[in-house]
């Protein structure tokens, strides 16, 4: 028979684990032994693993799922991510990449917050809707040691937001590179959700004045809702104006307000990035995409269906210098439409010869001078349609 004399309980020096000593009696002999329990031990250690947050966040290509393309979630590129303790306290932030996958330095934080801010320091930022709030989306769940895997389905705040902040990375880190175009100086970007209008770049405002550069509406001056490439095209447009002005500010001075030619100049170039590179990330995405605006065919494709006395200063005149369609020529087409003989430029080319001219003649006369191009003679008949447009605006 087996009797306890005495139990003695230390706690080891460290404090991570108990030792205990108990004396005991078995057939008239009495023998010390020792127990050691771990599992305070393991508890602490446990407790100050480290981790890496991490998770995706993604967005929902309403065109496409129109379109049935299995292509439809992209991920939120460049978006910051802002990990909190206790609900309030940031201890680690990430970028996310082209993907929407996000991985933060470690920590020893157990339970976090997770929440995306929409906008890449130093060179944009997308506000909500007014210049004092930034666009964000908060989670509001704890995660014990888990990552955020955050969708936004068509329709929301945070949808307008998260396609915003899509068209606006793609536009400083890749259609600038890509193309070779001027590049916007940090800008604000107010993505009204709950306004319909116009969508237009403030350049004649003094950026001491609390405004953003640029105002992006969820439904146009229609009232109509802006499907997903239609936020993705009007947030390019209105880039492109602040890329020009950091070319050329004279032009966007209150000097040239109310000035045709100055609209005609920009509204055209703008609307022929607009054109051009929504085709071609639309595209790229789905090789059968079928745009929002033009009766299920490419972006803009009806701009060079118009015919000439019908059209204002968003003429196509950009997308004629690159492209090999001769619209007068196209069967089928209501109305006169522009003689185009000419092709083979590049949308650097054409900013280039944009550049400092405040007439159609010296957009015109520096392609013909600056560049070697197979069809240049034809460049006065193809200007001329849009020294037509001019004089009827």
């Amino acid at each position: 028979m087996t009797k306890i004399l005495s139990a003695l309980t230390f706690k080891t020096p460290n404090g991570k684990s108990t030792l205990t000593y108990t004396q005991v009696k078995e057939k008239g002999h009495s023998t010390t032994e020792l127990e050691i329990d771990y599992s305070e031990e393991s508890k602490q250690v446990l407790r100050r693993r480290k981790w890496n947050p991490h998770g995706r966040v993604t967005v929902e290509e309403g065109v496409l799922t129109q379109n049935g393309s299995s292509n439809n979630i992209v991920g939120v590129m460049g978006a910051e991510i802002k990990v909190r303790k206790w609900g309030f306290l940031v201890i680690r932030r990430a970028i996310t990449d082209r993907n929407g996958n996000f991985r933060t330095s470690s920590t020893r934080t157990k339970r976090v917050k997770y929440a995306v801010y929409f906008g890449t320091p130093a060179f944009f930022v997308v506000k909500a809707g007014t210049i004092f709030w930034n666009a964000r989306h908060r989670g509001h769940r704890r995660y014990k040691r888990d990552g955020w895997f955050q969708h936004f389905s068509e329709g929301g705040r945070s949808h307008l937001y998260a396609l915003v902040q899509n068209a606006a990375f793609d536009y400083y880190f890749r259609i600038i590179n890509e193309y070779n175009l001027s590049r916007p100086r940090f800008t604000k970007i107010s993505a009204k959700y709950d306004k319909s209008g116009s969508s237009e770049h403030r350049a004649g405002i003094l950026t001491l004045l609390p405004v953003s550069q640029i105002k992006i509406t969820r439904k146009n001056k229609n009232k109509v809702y802006r499907e997903s490439d239609g936020i993705y095209a009007t947030t390019i447009h209105e880039l492109t104006h602040a890329g020009h002005r950091q070319m050329d500010m004279g032009m966007f001075s209150v000097l040239e307000m109310g000035s045709k030619n100055r609209d005609i100049l920009t509204e055209s170039w703008a609307e022929g990035v607009e054109t051009i590179v929504t085709n071609d990330r639309y595209f790229g995405l789905d090789a059968n995409y079928q745009s929002s605006n033009s009766n299920n065919a490419r972006w803009n494709s009806s701009r060079q269906r118009q015919s000439i006395t019908g059209m204002n200063e968003y003429t196509p005149i950009v997308e004629d210098l690159i492209d090999t369609l001769n619209q007068n020529i196209t069967p089928n087409i209501p109305g006169i439409q522009p003689i185009d003989r000419v092709n083979g430029y590049n949308l650097n080319q054409i900013q280039t010869s944009l550049d400092n001219c405040r007439n159609i003649d010296c957009w015109e006369d520096n392609l013909r001078n600056n560049y070697t191009n197979s069809t240049e003679n034809n460049l006065t008949e193809l200007f001329n349609y849009v020294r037509e447009v001019r004089n009827n605006m």
